[in-house]
């Protein structure tokens, strides 16, 4: 998502949150071979969608996943927790 790119993700531990089904990239069920290929020429048929996908996922690490954003959620934290 680093790189405007839409991401394949499977439906296990932490990536359904962290990549939003057709919003950011999609999501396949773990060691489903066939789903996984049907995601990506998914994405190939739709360049259009697959550059939407792209772009929100960029705006997603940028305003989530940097290392900004995580002190911002840790420093927010610690100041409702502690009164800091």
């Amino acid at each position: 998502m680093s790189f405007g790119l839409p991401c394949i993700a499977t439906d296990r531990c932490a990536m359904p949150e962290i990549v939003q089904h057709r919003k950011t990239g999609l999501i396949v069920p773990g060691e489903d071979a066939r789903a996984l290929a049907g995601a990506m020429i998914e994405l190939a048929r739709s360049p259009s969608d697959a550059a939407a996908m792209g772009n929100a996922g960029r705006r997603r690490v940028e305003e989530h996943f940097t290392w900004t954003a995580v002190a911002r959620k840790i420093t927010g934290i610690l100041r409702d927790c502690y009164g800091l």
